[in-house]
């Protein structure tokens, strides 16, 4: 849970930090928050499948913990 928390957070602040750059820039916030979203849509299947298996890793270690947690209880 704390890899996905801290993930989670250092996307935030690497959006977040790219989103008032582009504001710096001379964008608005809505064309900046559009500029950082739509980078999302040209991610190949390769980008996908790195992040579907960083999410079934998550997963299976969430389960793993909580079986380890409940034989020892």
């Amino acid at each position: 849970m704390r890899i996905t928390g801290i993930s989670f957070f250092l996307f935030i602040c690497m959006m977040t930090v790219s989103v008032m750059l582009d504001v710096l820039q001379g964008m608005t916030f809505t064309e900046a928050t559009q500029n950082n979203v739509a980078a999302f849509g040209v991610i190949t299947l390769g980008d996908w499948l790195i992040v579907i298996f960083f999410f079934v890793i998550i997963f299976v270690e969430v389960i793993m913990i909580l079986k380890k947690k409940k034989q020892q209880s």
